[in-house]
């Protein structure tokens, strides 16, 4: 009885070592393994909740301003603002952009954004050129 108590301590203190010596080992193997299986895309990551919105307003008269477009400068986007004055830009992706907005009469409107995973809100005012 003393023997089988004794042996079954042994064996335990190797498991105990095993376990300790190959752990190291086992982690850095899954790492690679599971690094080497990974997917990896070229697709720019698209943020669910980032957005980008906001309103065009004619600076002297205070009054929205219907009808214009608001641009991305570079990445092929527009939106056009409703009756209030208020525009739209959907699920962008991370990264910086420049808004631009032309209307005959006005001066350029034009300003760096940063999306990042939070919605963004411009109130433009458009100035009358001179």
């Amino acid at each position: 009885m003393c023997n089988r108590g004794v042996i079954k301590m042994l064996n335990k203190k190797r498991l105990i070592m095993f376990v300790k010596m190959f752990t190291p080992f086992v982690l850095i193997m899954a790492v690679l393994v599971g690094s080497a299986f990974a997917v990896t895309t070229d697709k720019p990551v698209v943020l669910e909740d980032a957005h980008l919105s906001g309103y065009v307003w004619d600076a002297v008269s205070e009054t929205p301003v219907a009808g214009i477009e608001v641009k991305i400068v570079g990445h092929d986007m527009k939106a056009t603002t409703d009756e209030e004055g208020y525009f739209f830009f959907e699920t962008l992706e991370a990264g910086e952009y420049t808004v631009t907005v032309e209307l005959e009469g006005y001066d350029t409107y034009e300003q760096e954004i940063v999306v990042t995973d939070e919605p963004v809100t411009l109130n433009i005012l458009l100035e009358r050129a001179e």
